[in-house]
């Protein structure tokens, strides 16, 4: 008996009940398999995009409470474009894959505009940068996100950067929170001003040392570092030379650095200071960047953070020198004030945001946040960088390899294996955890957005070829002959008034000696020469001598005497050494000049 199943009717039927399970089948995995969900919203004139695996989203305007609203408007400290905040949320687990965010825009972001999304972090009270890519065309943004909140997009407030989002910029100053809540703009300009980028004119005490015969301040005239040419104020080192309050006869210099970032300097080889460094800061932050310039220097890196190396943003650094080391140095070049790589830019920005931003033993946590840079991002890359779109890419993959944990960490491992002979620089590093992480999370915006433009505007002012051969600033000393001792000027001296009334006289070890004087009678000397005062020119010496009274007795008198050594630019004739006496307290008008 033959079956359905039999012969090639049954081929055909296996073969149909084959195709029909495979169908099932296939049926059957495409239903197991999650898809992308992806939920569309206008930005502005932008198109938002978000994209989840296996799981619906939903976004909508998010509620700004005060607390975020203050720190929207005050994330990074120069002007900035943000987003009005939308509130992203998933209906179901966030898949281990993440959530994209993609922002399609309505004109291209300018290559010198730096973007990224940003979160708000309830905790800490901040808005923390997202790691964020630029298309190649510039005209979306993309970030991969693990956690979904209020949610915005910082931009820099360059030239055309607000086009790119198709929509009326609102100005916000105060009341911020009633503007976002209140109106109807999407995108908001958030101005502050960069105060506390230039300095105060230092100030020295009196003239330099009488061994100072002239001082030369010059700088590169042609680095204008984003200031314009000229004007008063506007130099990028701001210097003067004086004496120490605490001893004239040492040479003072102070410089402040007039811009938001700092200048290393290079003193002349054989030029050692007594003393170096920024002139007020306190005695912690001074010990943590000096094992900062330590730890920098084993790393092959940059001497922005050596107090005595590096002229710090805005501040002021004071550098006192003796006379014999000058002298044995031979002086001319007395130091210089070098133009910054990137790297320094960087750091000394860094800086500079941390001493700002932080008070008391915080700002170590801040300092930390910053040096980790050198541990975490790859600084020979930066400088290698020369384009807006290059310096901006380095920042973002900077700003999201910084992690507060192991900053943390880091601290801890300092202040027990580091600082533990400094007890108060110890205690300022420990359990900063809360601190360390808000100051890496607000130092990745100031990275992405101010530092970025610092940069850019560095670069574009000052790395050309023409005005890295120079120092942006130096200072040149010319030393005075060396001064003669009090012995050099030991000798004969005479002076004739012109009427055949000469005066002969000897100085040695016996003090001013009157040796031949018509009509003087006999002067002896009871003492030598004491209280030898250098004035500069001229030594100005008591000379104690005795009398005959006349009658029998001896008077004893006080006299002083001017010793002017030739070429020191004293009164009388400086072509010659030479002698006068203070009659009465007045200066000399009769000279005795050696023979």
């Amino acid at each position: 008996m033959r079956t359905w199943f039999t012969g090639r009717r049954g081929i055909y039927a296996w073969t149909a009940i084959g195709v029909t399970v495979a169908i099932v089948a296939a049926i059957t995995v495409v239903t197991l398999i999650p898809r992308d969900r992806t939920t569309e919203a206008q930005w502005a004139d932008s198109t938002l995009s978000v994209t989840a695996l296996g799981t619906d989203i939903t976004v909508g305007e998010a509620t700004v409470e005060p607390e975020a609203a203050t720190a929207f408007a005050t994330a990074v400290p120069s002007t900035y474009l943000a987003l009005r905040p939308l509130e992203i949320s998933a209906e179901g687990e966030i898949p281990e894959s993440g959530v994209t965010l993609s922002l399609a825009l309505a004109e291209p972001l300018p290559a010198a505009a730096a973007a990224t999304f940003v979160y708000y972090d309830e905790e800490i009270a901040t808005w923390v940068p997202e790691y964020t890519t630029v298309s190649e065309d510039r005209l979306t943004l993309t970030a991969v996100v693990h956690h979904l909140s209020a949610w915005s997009v910082f931009t820099s407030a360059v030239d055309d950067a607000a086009a790119a989002f198709g929509e009326f910029v609102e100005d916000v100053a105060a009341g911020v929170g009633e503007s976002i809540d209140r109106g109807s703009r999407q995108l908001f300009r958030f101005t502050h001003e960069l105060v506390g980028n230039s300095a105060d004119n230092p100030e020295c005490t009196g003239t330099a040392p009488w061994w100072v015969q002239d001082t030369i301040l010059s700088d590169n005239n042609d680095v204008d570092l984003g200031l314009g040419e000229g004007g008063e104020g506007t130099n990028a080192v701001l210097l003067c030379v004086g004496s120490s309050a605490d001893d004239p006869e040492i040479l003072e210099l102070k410089a402040a650095a007039n811009r938001g970032y700092g200048f290393p300097i290079t003193m002349s080889e054989g030029v050692r200071p007594l003393t170096a460094g920024p002139s007020s800061l306190d005695p912690n932050v001074r010990s943590f960047l000096q094992f900062a310039s330590s730890y920098l220097s084993d790393l092959g890196g940059t001497n922005v953070f050596a107090p005595d190396q590096f002229v710090f943003a805005t501040q002021e650094y004071t550098a006192t020198f003796d006379e014999q080391t000058l002298r044995q140095a031979g002086v001319g070049r007395l130091l210089s004030f070098d133009l910054p790589g990137l790297d320094q830019v960087l750091l000394s920005a860094g800086l500079k945001w941390a001493l700002d931003k932080f008070e008391g033993n915080d700002v170590v946590a801040g300092i930390m946040t910053v040096l980790s840079m050198v541990r975490d991002c790859e600084m020979g890359e930066l400088n290698a960088s020369r384009t807006p779109t290059e310096t901006i890419a380095w920042l973002t993959a900077c700003a999201s390899s910084l992690d507060y944990q192991s900053i943390g960490e880091a601290m801890d491992v300092v202040a027990t294996e580091v600082a533990y002979d400094d007890e108060a620089l110890a205690a300022a590093m420990k359990d900063k955890a809360q601190v360390v992480r808000k100051a890496t999370d607000m130092f990745k915006g100031v990275l992405i957005i101010t530092i970025a433009q610092t940069l850019i505007d560095y670069a574009g002012d000052s790395l050309t070829e023409n005005v890295t051969s120079y120092p942006a600033w130096f200072v040149q000393v010319t030393l005075t002959p060396e001064r003669p001792t009090l012995q050099d000027m030991y000798g004969t001296y005479t002076q004739d008034s012109g009427n055949g009334f000469f005066t002969t006289m000897k100085v040695d070890d016996e003090g001013v000696d009157i040796r031949d004087c018509s009509g003087c009678g006999s002067v002896s000397v009871s003492l030598r020469l004491v209280n030898p005062a250098w004035n500069g020119s001229c030594y100005e010496v008591l000379n104690q001598v005795e009398f005959d009274g006349g009658d029998g007795t001896r008077d004893l008198i006080h006299e002083t005497w001017t010793l002017c050594p030739k070429g020191f630019g004293g009164p009388g004739n400086d072509s010659v050494d030479r002698i006068g006496q203070n009659w009465q307290g007045k200066a000399p008008d009769i000279w005795y000049l050696r023979d």
